[in-house]
């Protein structure tokens, strides 16, 4: 049963009078009985039916009257505007990096190939097979615009991968990758989503200069890591750590910053740090969410994006409506 299948049926709880009126929305607090009798349904019909004081019971079944699932008892319970606004302070993360020593060690046999890309490798083939092949990242055509360099280079990288991936190799691909490229970025994120699929196959190196790499790689390689940055001669790796608390320009002008106790958490807010990336903006949601982090949360940096961008249908309005 799809959950939006059944988060649809449960709003007809509220028109039924099945349970007591509140002062707040009521939310599902405590599933009973649960049984799921088929699957594959597409179209239900649902009975609701009074369980007790602050229950109720449902009994879903398809177009054909065959039963779906059914639920003894759900249980809900009341939730206040002001339970709904409050925000965990270690709720947020961010990507940070964690040192990592790559000190030159002795020759551990390692045969490591460095090509231009696949085909000269396959050119090279022959004894001894490399252990570690090391290609650069593309850097796409020249005089194109940002957007169709990064369309250029992920779709070399992906034919790439996807050509790694397939060929019965024991050896590791190292990505060389520049660091603040916008088109090897977007690349790099391609590349991690490849190793989710292909874990120890592929690694990324970032470096502010890959053509150094050759003395990074064996340190690389050795780590055992999926992804290295190196800037500037540190290298490290990112690493999922819990944000610290913004601080806002409220807490710049009275000193609050790092404070618990605000009496109103909505004000506690990102104001003019940083910019703010929200995706499907033109439709209403997204308006109505694009208004609300300005007025309720003070946000100043908004970047909207949707996929017909300005040509969207009251784009143009809700963008004018942000900036006064």
């Amino acid at each position: 049963l799809h959950p939006a299948l059944l988060d649809a049926a449960l709003h007809a709880i509220g028109a039924g009078g099945l349970v007591p009126e509140s002062d707040g929305p009521l939310l599902p607090f405590a599933w009973s009985g649960v049984s799921v009798h088929a699957t594959g349904a597409s179209t239900v019909r649902v009975r609701l039916a009074a369980a007790g004081a602050d229950a109720v019971s449902l009994t879903v079944a398809d177009s054909a009257g065959q039963p779906v699932a059914s639920v003894e008892s759900l249980t809900l319970r009341p939730v206040s505007a002001e339970q709904l606004r409050k925000r965990s302070g270690d709720a947020l993360f961010t990507i940070e990096p964690a040192p990592l020593s790559l000190a030159a060690e002795g020759a551990d046999g390692t045969v490591v190939a460095y090509v231009p890309d696949l085909d000269a490798l396959a050119e090279a083939d022959g004894p001894p097979q490399p252990d570690v092949v090391v290609v650069p990242c593309p850097d796409g055509p020249e005089g194109v615009s940002g957007a169709e360099r990064v369309r250029a280079v992920t779709t070399e990288v992906l034919a790439l991968v996807q050509r790694w991936s397939a060929e019965d190799r024991t050896a590791r691909l190292v990505l060389v990758a520049r660091c603040d490229d916008l088109a090897h970025a977007a690349a790099g994120g391609l590349v991690r989503s490849a190793q989710a699929e292909h874990p120890g196959r592929v690694v990324l190196l970032e470096t502010d200069r890959p053509d150094e790499a050759a003395a990074l790689v064996p340190g690389v390689v050795r780590s055992g890591e999926p992804h290295v940055v190196v800037r500037e001669g540190e290298a490290g790796v990112p690493r999922l750590v819990r944000a610290a608390a913004a601080r806002t320009t409220e807490d710049a002008a009275t000193g609050s910053a790092g404070r618990t106790d605000h009496a109103d958490d909505t004000a506690a807010a990102p104001a003019g740090l940083g910019t703010v990336l929200l995706t499907g903006a033109s439709g209403a949601l997204g308006g109505t969410l694009a208004r609300h982090l300005v007025t309720g949360h003070g946000v100043r940096r908004l970047l909207l994006v949707s996929r017909r961008g300005a040509d969207a249908p009251g784009a143009a309005d809700l963008a004018a409506e942000l900036v006064a």
